[in-house]
């Protein structure tokens, strides 16, 4: 009682003496707000949906009707903000202006309202035209703010594409202004970073194979690891330099270890798991290649016995081991580049989050039933070390001992061990990943788009600033973008030639445009619309022929 109370002499205090925008935003009504619209000038318009002043303190009605709850305001200030409007002379769009005032809009809408993502924020970023140039239709992209400018966010990770990545759901990228704006980074630089880097990786593997691998103990092969060495101290500080130069910059993020409640803040670098291979596999080939001991085992005779290492040349080999464990899934990365592939290499991180999780029951069970039986002191159970020995190659099938002498207690507890761990919890991982699979083979082309879209952050972090300034000047955003032969619209944005196909798909919205005939000046409000052309317009559905004649 207090608080309603409390709460409605808030309201009667900003409804006083207030504008209609604010009174429209405490009590909720879209019409209102529409009709406070209807009286502000057209250079002022933008100014009236970005910023309020209550009491000397500047407030976004926007980020205020989403703290609210009214999703429906919102979505009004949105669409009204990214609707085209042009008199004779000049065009309105105020993409601009809601991304310098609202830098951090994407990350509000994913975290907040992610439907008015796609609905309202990526619809107003593109326009179609409504006629057919060889079979081909011209639509604009007006992406500028998504893309990232160096100037304004020079923090990749803050960028649109990385939050998207991070908070945003899969299915943006099922969006044209989604895929557009991963194709452009893609195409313009990502894809050309991520195959040297991947080439890169590759002629490190075929040295380490000849040279570790193939002629481990050959002397003729000693100057070849020595050259690997350094090429992998080289790589290995190389990523060293960048988590450091990372961490000194504040990009960092807090990285959950899985099947754990700890947390440990990563340069956001190393926070990909193909990266973290690459850094651990060079500083072990480091080790490697400067402990291996070349050996020669008869220059006139073939040797024929089997050799015997020291504990030095056993670490080594260890070493080697993993190594060539840790080069090799790393090369899997390249299956981004197709499709399918790409959604394999996302399915293998959920099964081993299914594998990790399964093996922590597992493992209970074996110590519960290691202990039953080394109580039992049977054969092949005298330790309890040797109990978990022996349990583990029964669950794996590799060549257990033979149970003939066990008594019929200790069999007993064997058959309970086989029936909870085999039968059961195998088939149960069985069935995880089966449905893991299938989640992710039903929508694998947005898991390949948000995987390549992570590889073009992790490729654009490590870019110079002065090459990301270059890559953005490259793509002129700072002129207009024509709508038609002689007709040059707003700027920010790119244009393409879609195939005329584009037309049957939900996304096509024609010439979105409201023209406005009559006075042109910036101190005029733009001409009453009805409340029934203002659902169309939010709708998406209003034609300029609709605009002129309600409005005219």
């Amino acid at each position: 009682m207090l608080w309603m109370r409390a709460s409605s002499c808030v309201a009667r205090a900003l409804n006083v003496g207030t504008n209609p925008v604010i009174v429209s935003l405490v009590q909720g009504d879209t019409e209102k707000l529409c009709e406070a619209m209807n009286c502000a000038s057209r250079g002022e318009r933008f100014d009236w949906l970005t910023r309020v002043d209550v009491n000397g303190e500047v407030l976004s009605p926007l980020f205020w009707s989403i703290r609210d709850g009214n999703f429906s305001i919102a979505k009004f200030i949105i669409n009204d903000l990214l609707t085209i409007r042009a008199d004779r002379e000049a065009y309105y769009y105020g993409m601009s202006k809601l991304f310098e005032t609202h830098p951090d809009v994407v990350e509000i809408l994913c975290r907040e309202c992610p439907s008015l993502l796609e609905s309202c924020l990526f619809d107003g970023l593109m326009w179609h035209s409504r006629d057919v140039e060889a079979g081909f239709v011209r639509v604009n992209y007006y992406i500028v703010e998504m893309y990232g400018v160096p100037e304004k966010e020079p923090n990749v990770w803050r960028t649109p594409l990385a939050i998207l990545v991070k908070a945003g759901r899969n299915e943006v990228f099922n969006h044209p202004v989604g895929a557009k704006l991963l194709q452009v980074k893609w195409d313009r630089f990502g894809k050309r970073c991520f195959l040297g880097v991947q080439g890169f990786y590759a002629i490190m593997l075929i040295l380490f194979m000849v040279g570790n691998i193939e002629y481990h103990d050959d002397c003729r092969f000693k100057g070849l690891r020595y050259f690997l060495g350094a090429v992998a101290l080289i790589a290995g500080g190389m990523q060293a330099f960048i988590a450091v130069r990372q961490r000194r910059c504040g990009w960092t993020d807090s990285a959950k270890i899985k099947m754990s409640p700890f947390r440990v803040n990563l340069p956001n670098w190393l926070r990909s798991p193909w990266n973290m291979l690459r850094f651990i596999a060079c500083w072990l080939l480091v080790i490697a290649c400067f402990m291996e001991q070349c050996r020669h085992w008869g220059d006139e005779q073939e040797y024929h016995g089997p050799k015997e290492y020291n504990r030095v040349e056993y670490v080594s080999m260890s070493i080697n081991a993993f190594v060539g464990v840790l080069l090799w899934s790393q090369e899997l990365q390249i299956l981004v580049l197709s499709t399918r592939l790409a959604a394999l290499t996302y399915n293998i991180g959920y099964m081993f989050e299914d594998v990790g999780r399964n093996l922590v029951v597992v493992t209970g069970f074996v110590f519960a039933f290691a202990t039953a039986l080394t109580a039992l002191q049977s054969e092949h159970f005298e330790t309890f070390g040797g109990s978990v020995t022996v349990l583990v190659r029964v669950t794996l099938g590799i060549d257990p001992p033979s149970m003939i002498k066990l008594d019929s207690l200790a069999l007993f507890f064997l058959f309970l061990f086989v029936i909870c761990v085999t039968i059961g919890m195998l088939n149960i991982l069985i069935a995880q990943l089966w449905s893991s699979f299938g989640h992710v083979a039903a929508n694998k082309k947005v898991y390949a788009m948000q995987h390549r879209a992570d590889i073009c952050i992790h490729m654009e972090s490590i870019l110079p600033f002065k090459t990301r300034k270059r890559l953005f000047d490259e793509m002129h955003f700072d002129l207009p973008v024509p709508f038609s032969q002689g007709d040059a619209g707003p700027p920010g944005g790119i244009q393409m030639m879609e195939p005329a196909s584009v037309r049957n798909g939900r996304f096509y919205m024609p010439d979105r445009i409201l023209r406005f005939t009559g006075e042109a000046s910036p101190q005029d409000p733009w001409p009453a619309l009805s409340k029934d052309v203002l659902l169309q317009e939010q709708g998406g559905l209003i034609t300029s022929e609709v605009v002129e004649s309600d409005a005219g």
